[in-house]
């Protein structure tokens, strides 16, 4: 049980209910009609307009790219329409009032920088009669069409009608014709969640195993999971990997099946995208503190404020700090996070921002559960024992820099550039049952100890805009990113024989003696484009794909220094994606998609060859479904999922490998989130899967 107290506190008037519940109190008092204030330039802030009348969907691309405002709308409602010509200096909402005169379209703010636009109640055929519009300002900033008009923060809502994770930019999840689902920072609130593994126990499609506070293994169709934080690409995995707290990200994205179009080399399982908070333009500050059981305590803090009177430079800093104990005796964890970050727009075209994050947890006494009996059950011990010592810990210490410069450029085009590095140290020292418990106890353990430094680093930059052709508007983006890591590791380890299990009363071990010593460093880099074609008002075509290079050297440094070895590797592979949308109505969708993905693997054939890497392809269709003006979200999947070029043993000659192994995995998703009546947010997913071999 955990119990929750929450407030939000700034200069509009307290709005937000007041929920009690047996297992979280929850105290929400936001800053505005969506939590969250205006920006600088909101949307009544003058800015330059030059838009002439031309076909309706035209002139909104146009609009989104001069305003920082995202645009939703069914095809049906904006063909055949023409706009109004927009020239000089408006508020965004006047100018998109003025643009949508004589349309029979109104609108309303879904999201701090999105608009949903609808049929307007008509009073004759020259005149909109505006229904209700609820203005909610945009966030901090003035270039705000990438990952700004995704920010779920404020909504109030268990449904994200757009994520960045595919293309970049804020994209309708319709549009996506792949399984995409998102955890918006409403569901991170409600369900009190603090961690990435606490979180994804709740993704559709996703299997979580906890394998130490905050740390798990994350498995989507049978395998791991990729990680980017704000679309960057990193050469890890979401498993296994000390991440970040809660507190510092507005939502989690997470796009199912081969994700090679963004990262490159990965897993089969997709891709897990964290989006970082982002400042506001008024001043807000919020808090929570939460008591849960075996004496668990949390407090946050967050606070956002402008620092000039213009509201150009905005600063937002988050904190938390957490000490938990378990429902197994002596097991103990504590963390303490920071992060802030400084926005700055010197003019309506430009924005730049720098971040910086730093993590420390302790885990102690530590305890990896129970081995099984000699009978394979089970041992029969309560709940709460403590299968450790007392002198085990696990120390980590986290630091990242991120900074990103977005710039807008003629014609509707935008440029971002984005960079980060992070430092991550481990320490660990503990004993762990390594065999069978017999009935009195007896077993054998290991002593160990394991000194983890990583350090990653990453770079994209790309650039988007928009075409017309054959009548329509047609998206490209065009990119390059470069990510490595660098992983230095030194293991030792002492054997126990005998151990009894029911008394683990082993002295703290003066010296561990070291084993092994490696330090491998990574790289990739690659190429890629990405196209949406609108072939009618109904139909889109999405293709593109990666091309990369991608080398991994490893080098023994203990027990002693040996020369450096290369991995596996893979230049020039070409990773494609393509897929079909079809709006069949105002409210559904139906996709259809083609994803793969490459994996290096290490081996040689009998013929001195190096393996080729494995190739991950998917085929995917379904249909998606967007009711009550996006605050309810559907989505329908079946996959069929292939890994090739698997190594095998070659029988012919045993010490080598082939290339023959294969893995097909069939599987159906299903989800639902978001509110589908006053006063309820609902969310609910589920997947079966087959897999053969």
């Amino acid at each position: 049980m955990l119990l929750a107290l929450r407030t939000n506190c700034s200069a509009y008037a307290f709005s937000r209910q007041l929920l009690y519940a047996a297992s979280a109190i929850s105290l929400l008092l936001p800053t505005s009609a969506w939590g969250q204030s205006a920006p600088s330039g909101g949307p009544n802030a003058s800015r330059s307009f030059a838009i002439p009348a031309q076909p309706l969907e035209a002139a909104l691309r146009a609009y989104m790219q001069q305003s920082g405002v995202q645009v939703g709308y069914e095809s049906a409602d904006v063909a055949g329409r023409t706009s109004a010509a927009v020239n000089g200096a408006f508020g965004a909402s006047e100018a998109l009032s003025r643009l949508l005169s004589g349309t029979n379209l109104t609108y309303r703010f879904t999201a701090p920088t999105a608009v949903r636009l609808e049929p307007a109640p008509t009073a004759d055929a020259s005149t909109v009669q505006l229904g209700p519009v609820r203005v909610a300002a945009d966030e901090g900033g003035s270039v705000a069409n990438g990952p700004l008009a995704a920010i779920t923060e404020g909504s109030r809502s268990y449904a994200a009608p757009t994520a960045t994770i595919f293309g970049k930019q804020a994209t309708p999840l319709r549009a996506i014709p792949s399984s995409v689902s998102v955890i918006t920072r409403q569901r991170i609130e409600d369900q009190n969640l603090t961690t990435i593994e606490e979180a994804l126990r709740q993704a559709t499609g996703i299997t979580s195993i906890s394998y130490s506070p905050g740390i798990g293994y994350f498995y989507s169709r049978g395998y791991e999971t990729g990680l980017q934080i704000d679309g960057l690409p990193s050469n890890r995995s979401a498993s296994f990997n000390a991440l970040f707290d809660l507190a510092m990200f507005d939502r989690i994205e997470n796009l199912r099946g081969p994700a090679g179009i963004m990262q490159g080399s990965g897993n089969l399982g997709g891709v897990i995208n964290l989006a970082r908070k982002r400042p506001l333009a008024e001043r807000q500050i919020s808090g929570a503190v939460l008591v849960g059981s075996w004496s668990n305590f949390r407090g946050e803090v967050d606070v956002s404020t402008p620092l000039n009177e213009s509201k150009t430079l905005l600063l937002r800093v988050v904190g938390s700090a957490q000490d938990r104990d378990f429902f197994y005796d002596e097991g103990h964890w504590k963390r303490f996070f920071g992060y802030g970050i400084l926005q700055y727009a010197p003019s309506d075209d430009t924005t730049v921002s720098f971040s910086v994050a730093r993590q420390a947890a302790k885990a102690g006494p530590l305890s990896y559960g129970q081995s099984l009996g000699t009978n394979f059950l089970p041992v029969d011990a309560p709940r709460s024992t403590f299968y450790g010592t007392d002198w085990s810990y696990n120390n980590n210490y986290m630091t990242e820099l991120y900074g990103e410069l977005r710039q807008r450029l003629s014609q509707g085009w935008e440029l971002s550039i984005s960079g980060a590095y992070e430092r991550n140290k481990t320490d660990t020292k503990y004993l762990y049952i390594d065999n069978f418990i017999a009935p009195d106890g007896t077993t054998t353990g290991t002593n160990q100890f394991n000194r983890d430094r990583r350090r990653y680093a990453s770079v994209d930059a790309h650039i988007s805009g928009s075409i017309e052709a054959g009548g329509q508007t047609h998206d490209l983006l065009f990119g390059a990113s470069y990510a490595y890591s660098r992983w230095k590791s030194l293991l030792g380890s002492v054997d126990i024989d005998p151990l009894n299990a029911f008394d683990l009363d082993v002295p703290e071990p003066a010296m561990i003696p070291a084993r092994f010593g490696n330090d491998t460093k990574t790289s990739q880099y690659g190429f890629y484009g990405h196209a949406r074609v609108r072939l009618s008002n109904a139909l889109s075509i999405v293709g593109g794909g990666r091309l990369s290079y991608y080398d991994v050297r490893t080098t023994a440094t203990f027990p002693m220094i040996l020369p450096t070895v290369e991995g596996p590797d893979a230049h020039g592979k070409f990773s494609p994606y393509a897929g079909m949308v079809i709006d069949v109505s105002k409210t559904l969708t139906l996709y259809a998609s083609y994803a793969d993905i490459f994996v290096p693997q290490d081996g040689m054939t009998a013929s001195a060859r190096a393996l080729r890497p494995r190739v991950g392809q998917q085929y995917e269709a379904g249909i998606k479904g967007s009711f009550l003006s996006d605050k309810l979200t559907t989505s329908l999947a079946v996959f069929q999922l292939r890994d090739t070029n698997r190594a095998v043993t070659d029988e012919a000659n045993p010490t080598f490998q082939i290339e023959r192994g294969v893995v097909r995995t069939r599987g159906i998703e299903a989800e639902i989130a978001g509110s589908p009546m006053l006063g309820l947010e609902l969310f609910a997913g589920y997947t079966y899967q087959k897999t053969a071999m």
